[in-house]
């Protein structure tokens, strides 16, 4: 009808396009992905700009009251997922406003119109006979700026040469889109194709994973592995894009075993390249580079070289496990020179002499996968940083001149895995986000149950908790030390250090914490420290270079510690008076430490009589087990098996009868308890979804702490723009 106008079907906002009528948000033009109660919220938001749109109201509008969904999370995890495709951040709101226990308000500004195009004066031509003298006494001045600018030209266009030839090398990825390729929250690695046309990711659907080929051209997804009880790692793709490799380990039954296999790009059989390795390839595809440890001695890493079919193998260079550990590989472009990662530094070793340089060290950084780009111009890397900053992983680039680490990504998830296609303008990663609670639960019969929740905070950087003397917990984060009460209404900082981490703190009577301080005090050492219960007077008890897992006797006169280093267990006094002691050396072959995910673990019994830690037969490559000895006797410790035994710590029974740990079934953790008598052991939590990182019985058995969470993690992909 005349003068009806037309329902907005287009909300521009900023760079995006959100299109209601296909439930679609474009950015320039370019569909992003977005589930659809993401899209759902963010029409509610535009059409109601500056207006809070309460949680009640999305929850009517999306989850109707005949829908049984977790609401909180299920909110929190739609409203997390469109601030990842704003590229948003709600500690720093350019879209999306949070107002606690209340709703959410759209605080961007609307699409600017296009304001009128200025048209430049015409002057008029002279036409009079006193203008005619004007202008031919002009003329000579003209003559004369002409060649002056002559002149100024030849000047700029010769230092326009010089700026040519010494202008610095261009800043990869200064500009560039983020593109989310799945949405499942599933995903646990990727790779992309050298041409850029497909992703290889890795899906793990508790704790099945399997592996997935997408065409990104045609929006496509083809299963090529299907879902199993394997673990699949390091995916890359040969340079001809005709293969992709990836390496198989079985984390439950051995996880220390990992084997490399090849795959064809459209399907087949999977075929065996080499066992126990996973390497990483030459820019040609000709040649792959990879680390052995303990084989044949123990004690001893060695990195190799040998043909891409695992072929002429030579050892290139040998160190002690208690060095620089390399921890990622990557190939330079030219071929002849192999870089690798050693957490907080990155060295380059000849391919054809065997000999090794430091290429840059870094004072408030940690390293993990690094990758060359094409040109060999930068060195791409997942890092992150210490202390209170060092919660979440990032992507940045080293130049090849060397220098500190330059960021790419700047926001609250976090970064994993590095992949790139063979122009060096397509990165594929992980983008994860993290979710942590802290509850409490009571004991019901022989079980815990009916948690009380005390946090809830997503892109949480907690990492352990405690109970304190006083009924207290103390949580972990970072550079943080937290002291929270039991019913949750009051928390306080003990400690806050914004270039070190804190692991491990433990209470040692009512007086004192101890606790793990890497990079406290200007050091990069791992020692053990001492603090007052309040965080007060810091004191060093010893300064190891891999001193971890404090944990103070019943009597308050020692500090037992797992010496990741030497690999033995000792002991110092508790008032710093005295030097370090050895108390164990693990038996030959055994060992603490087999990466981020099996952390060792470290218990005193409530009688100080007997010390358990978690070791692993490194050399067998056997299950995980339990050392079990006593202090101040020549007796050899007992070697328990352990039933199914996942991560994190290890906590003796109030009664001291038992030993209690974290068991993973199916994507899911539980507490295990484990009698030392030998008899069965029984699970004593019954969770049906999400990890555990850390817990602790309280002294006297009656509650249980428990440090819970899940990540959501989904591929995407950082595409240069020009």
């Amino acid at each position: 009808m005349p003068g009806s106008k037309e329902p907005q079907t287009r909300i521009p906002f900023g760079p995006f396009e959100a299109d209601t009528l296909t439930q679609e948000l474009r950015k320039h033009g370019t569909r992003l992905p977005l589930p659809r109660q993401s899209f759902q919220i963010l029409k509610m938001l535009l059409e109601r700009r500056g207006e809070v749109v309460t949680r009640d109201e999305l929850r009517a509008a999306l989850w109707p009251s005949d829908t049984f969904v977790d609401f909180e999370h299920s909110l929190n995890s739609a409203v997390n997922k469109l601030r990842d495709a704003l590229g948003d951040s709600a500690d720093d709101p350019r879209y999306i406003e949070t107002l606690p226990r209340r709703g959410y308000r759209y605080v961007g500004g609307r699409e600017p119109q296009p304001g009128a195009v200025q048209q430049s004066a015409v002057q008029p031509l002279p036409t009079s006979s006193s203008s005619m003298v004007t202008v031919a006494k002009q003329h000579k001045w003209r003559v004369a700026a002409g060649v002056s600018a002559v002149l100024i030209l030849l000047g700029a266009a010769g230092f326009g040469v010089y700026s040519l030839v010494h202008r610095p090398a261009p800043t990869p990825f200064q500009k560039f889109t983020v593109t989310q390729v799945t949405n499942s929250g599933k995903a646990a690695r990727a790779a992309i194709s050298p041409d850029g046309r497909y992703v290889l990711s890795v899906m793990d659907d508790n704790g099945l994973e399997s592996i997935w080929l997408r065409n990104i051209p045609t929006d496509s997804d083809t299963q090529i592995i299907p879902p199993s009880d394997w673990q699949y790692d390091s995916l890359t793709f040969s340079p001809d894009g005709n293969y992709f490799y990836f390496c198989k380990v079985h984390e439950e039954a051995n996880p220390f075993a990992s084997n490399l296999y090849r795959v064809p790009i459209l399907g087949g059989t999977p075929q065996m390249v080499l066992r126990n390795n996973c390497p990483t390839f030459s820019a040609d595809g000709q040649r792959i580079a990879y680390v052995r440890v303990d084989d044949p001695e123990v004690g001893k890493w060695r990195l190799f070289t040998a043909s891409s079919d695992g072929n002429d193998e030579a050892a290139l260079q040998t160190g002690s496990t208690n060095s620089e550990f390399p921890g990622f590989l990557a190939w330079s472009p030219k071929g002849d020179e192999i870089s690798y990662s050693v957490f907080d530094a990155i060295n380059v070793l000849d391919a054809r002499t065997g000999k090794s340089r430091r290429f840059v060290s870094f004072k408030d950084k940690l390293v993990d996968a690094i990758r060359w780009s094409p040109d060999g111009r930068a060195l791409f890397a997942n890092y992150r940083g210490k202390g209170v900053k060092g919660g979440w992983g990032q992507v940045g680039f080293v130049r090849a001149a060397g220098g500190d680490i330059e960021p790419i990504t700047r926001d609250a998830n976090t970064y994993r895995t590095l992949s790139l296609s063979a122009d060096g303008r397509t990165l594929a990663t992980i983008q994860q986000r993290s979710y942590a609670t802290v509850s409490v639960l009571s004991k019901v019969n022989h079980q815990f149950a009916e948690p009380r929740l005390l946090l809830s905070q997503a892109s949480a950087t907690w990492s352990g908790l405690s109970w304190a003397a006083d009924g207290t917990l103390l949580v972990s984060s970072s550079g943080r030390l937290l002291k929270l009460e039991a019913d949750g209404k009051s928390q306080a900082q003990l400690l806050v250090d914004s270039s070190a981490d804190i692991h491990n703190a433990s209470p040692c009577g009512a007086n004192y914490l101890v606790l793990s301080w890497p990079g406290h005090g200007s050091t990069n050492s791992d020692g053990i420290w001492r603090t007052n219960a309040d965080g007060s007077s810091p004191l060093r008890l010893t300064d190891g270079k891999r001193d971890r897992l404090p944990v103070c006797s019943p009597d308050q006169k020692w500090v037992y510690y797992s010496d990741w280093s030497e690999n033995h267990i000792s002991r110092v006094p508790l008032d710093g008076s005295g030097k370090s002691e050895v108390i164990l050396r693990l038996p030959e072959n055994y060992d603490f430490d087999w990466g981020a995910e099996v952390p060792g673990g470290l218990a005193v019994s409530p009688d100080g009589k007997a010390v358990a830690a978690l070791v692993g037969d490194v050399a067998s490559q056997a299950p995980i087990k339990i050392a079990l000895f006593e202090p101040g006797t020549s007796s050899p410790p007992r070697i328990l098996d352990t039933s199914r035994y996942w991560s994190g710590d290890l906590r003796f029974t109030p009664d001291g009868k038992s030993v209690a740990y974290v068991i993973r079934e199916k994507g899911v953790d539980n507490i295990w308890v484990q009698p030392l008598n030998g008899s069965a052991g029984h699970p004593i939590t019954d969770f049906k979804s999400e990890q555990i990182w850390s817990f602790s019985l309280s002294p006297d058995g009656k509650s249980l702490a428990l440090l819970r969470g899940h990540y959501d993690s989904d591929v995407v992909l950082l595409q240069e723009s020009k």
